[in-house]
């Protein structure tokens, strides 16, 4: 069976989080920095979160 992953990401104005999973449900990584919100912090920050 072909392992498929499935991420999750949350980018707002106070916090980035993201998640992976495998397709069992199984949460492989989690992680939280800092804003990502590109109409607050401006661009060249938003890709450093």
């Amino acid at each position: 069976m072909d392992t498929k992953y499935i991420i999750g990401v949350d980018g707002g104005g106070t916090k980035t989080e993201t998640i992976v999973l495998d397709n069992r449900g199984i949460i492989l990584g989690h992680s939280i920095a800092g804003p990502s919100n590109i109409n607050i912090i401006g661009f060249n920050q938003a890709v450093k979160s």
